[in-house]
């Protein structure tokens, strides 16, 4: 949250390396609003990252797991992912 509420601060691209890793790494622990928190804060930065580290499918893979989901994230999830999902 930290980082998403920073929207002009500077990243280097090792940090989104290492933040998208981790997260795919420990998607399968995080609740829906969480995953909307992590798909809006990538997309506020536009963080571009290679095909191996698709944070989007990643929450996207796991959102089709998840039910039970808060409003703010289905509009979070709703917004970003069309947009930001590989090849669709």
């Amino acid at each position: 949250q930290e980082v998403l509420s920073q929207p002009a601060k500077e990243f280097p691209m090792a940090f989104w390396e290492v933040l998208a890793k981790r997260s795919i790494q420990s998607m399968h622990l995080l609740k829906p609003l969480e995953l909307a928190i992590l798909a809006r804060t990538f997309d506020a930065h536009g963080v571009e990252l290679k095909r191996s580290l698709d944070i989007y499918g990643s929450i996207a893979h796991q959102a089709r797991a998840l039910g039970g989901f808060p409003g703010l994230a289905i509009l979070v999830l709703a917004e970003v992912l069309p947009r930001r999902l590989l090849g669709g």
